[in-house]
């Protein structure tokens, strides 16, 4: 549904203008990954926490969906105009990828055998991954 409905320009800039729909999402997903619940506000103490990369909101990638929704968004034409002039957008996005920076730290072992390695790193690449392309589809937006 979010693809017949997100696609069609002048849908996705009446949800962006009117009723705030990148900054929703944006907020909405920045909840999810630091609270493992969706919430549409994210309390003040979470501001400056990262992203655990072995909670269940970044071990189940269901979350893809809703970053090929801002992706939909950013690609009409009318919303690129609107992001280009009005810098409340950047502020949302870049309060959403945030968090991810430095979500999956390595720590150097020494003096100590390693017998079993973390899989969170392929869930820290997976994320990049989305998170590359939506700040790519928001850079063209400029």
């Amino acid at each position: 549904l979010s693809v017949q409905l997100l696609t069609v320009p002048s849908v996705a800039a009446l949800l962006v203008k009117d009723y705030r729909f990148f900054g929703m999402v944006c907020s909405i997903l920045s909840g999810f990954f630091l609270t493992n619940n969706v919430q549409v506000i994210v309390p003040d103490e979470y501001r400056d926490m990262q992203v655990n990369c072995l909670t269940r909101a970044m071990t189940r990638h269901r979350y893809a969906c809703t970053f090929f929704d801002l992706r939909y968004v950013l690609n009409a034409d009318p919303v690129k105009i609107e992001v280009c002039h009005s810098p409340i957008y950047l502020r949302y996005f870049l309060d959403m990828i945030y968090q991810f920076q430095a979500m999956d730290p390595l720590k150097h072992q020494e003096d100590v055998h390693v017998e079993y390695e973390s899989n969170s790193w392929t869930n820290a690449f997976n994320a990049t991954l989305q998170i590359s392309r939506l700040c790519r589809q928001f850079s063209d937006c400029f």
